[in-house]
């Protein structure tokens, strides 16, 4: 006798057809690099919304696990940009988020990035600075071995940005000029180094 698949497996298969997985995540990828290009002063609640509703789509669908919960946590800390009082239950949730994600897929470059940058972004008492220099240390040595010019660039960047808010300045100016290193035209890091 053959068994009855479960109520809620019929309805997923019903609901994600063959290859909507790929679909989702590429739909995600586009609602949140538009939300990212636009920046976290000038996402717009449009903008910050719909990443988190494709994001979540995508998730659902299991499409990219680890890299969606790196992604909802960064949409989740875009919109404390917007309301701050949602930290009480969105802090929580990002740091959950971003160190699933580390776990999932301990050797994404992109993964490590997003959760140093959205650490940094934290009110300094909830920070763990020496916590957020070794995972944007371990995004530079990923992208550096996927030879991932403009990934390195950006995480030097953040490293410098994190060893300047630390005044530390000789450790910052060696990172954006790593950075320019990889980027000669990263204007970010130009700028960086004519403020110092």
């Amino acid at each position: 006798m053959q068994k009855a698949l479960p109520f809620f497996f019929v309805l997923w298969v019903l609901a994600v057809p063959a290859g909507a997985e790929e679909q989702l995540f590429q739909q995600a990828e586009r609602s949140f690099n538009q939300m990212i290009h636009a920046g976290m002063d000038n996402a717009t609640g449009e903008l910050i919304d719909a990443a988190e509703k494709d994001v979540k789509a995508a998730l659902r669908a299991d499409a990219s696990p680890a890299e969606c919960e790196a992604m909802l946590a960064t949409v989740y800390g875009f919109e404390l940009t917007r309301h701050s009082w949602k930290a009480v239950w969105l802090g929580p949730k990002i740091d959950k988020l971003y160190r699933s994600a580390m776990r999932k897929n301990p050797d994404s470059a992109r993964i490590h990035y997003l959760a140093g940058t959205g650490f940094m972004n934290a009110p300094l008492r909830f920070r763990d600075l020496e916590e957020e220099k070794q995972i944007l240390l371990r995004a530079d040595e990923l992208f550096a071995a996927a030879g991932d010019r403009i990934g390195g660039a950006k995480t030097c960047l953040k490293l410098g940005d994190l060893m300047a808010e630390q005044n530390d300045s000789e450790a910052a100016k060696q990172y954006y000029l790593r950075a320019l290193e990889l980027q000669p035209d990263f204007a970010p890091a130009q700028r960086r180094l004519e403020t110092q």
